[in-house]
């Protein structure tokens, strides 16, 4: 038997190893996967913020624990998780070349101590004091609720209040009266205030009071506000030598009534005194006068403190709504010096008209605040009109009254003709257009043409001369275009829709593990864009929706999304959604710029292809399911936003 070279062997094997390698592509990072719970309890946490270090990047775990960082280089780094009420956490982590390192995490909750503490031991109200107070203080890191005991015996003390809630750092007043009737001889209790496990004892003193008054009042402060036009005091009578007569001086303004004016009080008892104020002989602002009331040489002054605010009043502009042959037109109403609740009304014949809204309320005007202005839109349908002008007085009605606005439109014996193709309207800029003409052509001079999946079809469009594309969710059809039409830092992408329901509307399928980015969809009747991989996989629902008019209506509706990053304001992603040629809102997104120029977590720069219809499955916990919804006349502006102006353009076109 022969003998082999055990060197000779070894070598052979790893030439074998070496060659069956070099067949595989070879891996260079690895991947970081973890969850993060409650050391106590072993609940999953949601909300953490998940650092590692070197690299500095976050995740923050949604409602399963879980965060992941993928693609790394292989080495050592740190893993920190923060989450308020609990104790920093960090541990290390080496990654391998194409493995999956766990990162899993435990966090344990801050300990609470003890926090309940009072401003002062004692009060002490001598013979003269009748209202004193102290502070509860909560000197803990968490909230408490807390009241006090005590006081179930004692009928000379009125304590207010004795119960609430606390938070952490923060301090609650409480009041002690004395009740000085009552007090015949030397007072002493002790009140406990109570917090959790804590209890902490408040001692009170009282002493009788040495009297040479023959009368007091039961308010030496009246004050009206700017609401209250009847208050009133009472003339007491804690003399011991009988009856007092007393009288009221010092009524030197027109703006007050008082009632009455002189009168007899029997010893022990007490005589009410009314007073009016009449806003009327006001000006707008503060107003303070001083009465008094007299006896027996003594003089008592009263201080009466009146508020009369400015008028309130809508302001609506403009002043008349003359559309002529315009399909819409906007009016907005402001509430001067306070909200005012409103509905629309109509005085004639007007179902040609209809209003984005019809009642709600208008918040107080704020010059800075352009959300305080109502801002409603009028839409028209000439739709079975004879040629002609009609009108008829919108009414707004509030608690202020009626504010009457008139309106006009105009129908023309002979419509003018719309151009045959709308690549004549707003054309800067244009990258791609489709008609959706009886087939997936872009009408753009770039050619980047699509095809349908799953059967959509061809139905009515916006006007009755052109073609609208159909999808339909039972079918999951779809369009698609093997192009990332949308995925520029700047952008404006302008469609007719009509028939929507939640679900997705369109999306681009990013490079990176085939996620999808600039999704539109429908949540809850409402629309939601959102750019970014992170938002789109892990915080869809966490995620803002616009604020606009119903799109489920079955009518035919504009839309318009002008998008941009960084340009606007720094890390932001900001959005601006247009319906029927009207601005309705904004909704922002957090996108970091050294993320974004980074080629392994950029979302930008990576779309290989766009789908509108269909699903979308967005993590493993969310999918958007197709809807049925038609499509007309798709736009996309890919280096610029277009302006309001040139959306209106686009709008009142109608091709």
């Amino acid at each position: 038997m022969k003998k082999v070279c055990l060197k000779c062997l070894y070598l052979l094997i790893g030439f074998a190893v070496v060659v069956a390698c070099t067949k595989d592509e070879e891996v260079f990072t690895g991947n970081i996967l973890g969850k993060v719970t409650d050391a106590v309890t072993g609940e999953v946490l949601q909300g953490v913020t998940v650092t590692i270090t070197p690299g500095g990047l976050s995740r923050t775990t949604g409602s399963n624990g879980y965060f992941e960082f993928r693609d790394l280089e292989p080495k050592q780094y740190e893993i920190q998780a923060r989450k308020s009420g609990f104790n920093t956490n960090s541990k290390t982590v080496t990654v391998v070349t194409d493995r999956d390192a766990s990162g899993d995490i435990q966090l344990t909750p801050v300990v609470q101590e003890g926090k309940l503490e009072l401003s002062v031991s004692s009060l002490n109200f001598g013979s003269q004091n009748s209202s004193l107070s102290f502070n509860i203080l909560n000197k803990g890191n968490n909230s408490f609720n807390w009241n006090i005991s005590g006081l179930d015996k004692i009928d000379w003390l009125s304590v207010s209040p004795t119960t609430g809630t606390l938070a952490a750092g923060k301090s609650n007043a409480v009041t002690v009266a004395l009740k000085r009737e009552r007090i015949t001889e030397y007072k002493e209790a002790t009140l406990i205030v109570n917090a959790n496990n804590e209890s902490v004892a408040l001692k009170i003193t009282a002493e009788v009071e040495n009297k040479t008054s023959k009368i007091s009042l039961s308010s030496s402060v009246l004050n009206f506000g700017a609401e209250y036009t009847s208050l009133g005091f009472d003339v007491k009578n804690i003399g011991t030598a009988g009856d007092v007569s007393w009288d009221i001086t010092g009524v030197d303004v027109d703006w007050i009534k008082v009632s009455p004016m002189t009168g007899t009080t029997a010893m022990g008892k007490s005589s009410a005194v009314k007073v009016d104020v009449d806003r009327s002989k006001l000006t707008a602002g503060q107003h303070t006068t001083t009465i008094f009331v007299n006896a027996d040489g003594e003089s008592l002054r009263v201080t009466i403190n009146a508020e009369k605010g400015s008028e309130r009043y809508l302001e609506v502009t403009p002043s008349a709504l003359i559309l002529g042959t315009d399909d819409s037109a906007t009016f907005a109403i402001m509430s001067h010096n306070g909200a005012t609740m409103y509905e629309l009304w109509g005085d004639g014949e007007f179902g040609w008209a209809s209003f984005s809204e019809v009642e709600g309320v208008i918040p107080e005007y704020n010059s800075s605040d352009i959300n305080s202005i109502k801002n409603i839109a009028l839409y028209v349908d000439r739709t079975g009109l004879a040629a002609g002008t009609y009108s008829f007085t919108l009414i707004v009605r509030s608690d202020l009254g009626d504010y009457n606005i008139p309106v006009t439109m105009t129908v023309e014996e002979e419509q003018e003709e719309q151009p045959s193709g709308d690549e004549l309207v707003v054309p800067y800029g244009l990258y791609t257009y489709y008609k959706f003409e009886e087939n997936f052509d872009d009408s753009s001079e770039n050619m980047l043409h699509g095809f349908g999946m799953n059967s959509p079809t061809f139905v009515e469009g916006i006007t009755p001369e052109s073609k609208a594309i159909k999808f339909n969710r039972t079918n999951n059809s779809s369009f698609v275009v093997p192009n990332p039409i949308i995925d520029s830092r700047e952008m404006s992408i302008s469609f007719w829709g009509q028939n929507f329901s939640d679900g997705n509307i369109f999306h681009m399928i990013s490079s990176k593990q085939s996620q999808p980015i600039f999704t539109l969809s429908m949540n809850g009747g409402q629309l939601k864009f959102i750019v970014t991989r992170y938002h789109n996989g892990y915080q869809y629902a966490n995620t803002g929706t616009f604020m606009h008019p119903t799109l489920t209506d079955g009518k035919w509706h504009h839309i318009v999304l002008t998008s941009d990053f960084n340009k606007t304001t720094y890390a932001t992603i900001t959005t601006t959604l247009y319906i029927d040629g009207q601005a309705v809102d904004v909704v922002t997104e957090d996108a970091n710029p050294f993320s974004e120029n980074d080629s392994m977590n950029r979302t930008y720069g990576t779309g290989v292809k766009f789908v509108m219809g269909g699903s979308a499955k967005l993590g493993s916990n969310t999918t958007l399911n197709g809807t049925n919804m038609a499509v007309d006349n798709f736009r996309v502006y890919d280096t610029r936003m277009i302006t309001a102006d040139e959306v209106l353009t686009i709008y009142k076109a109608k091709q």
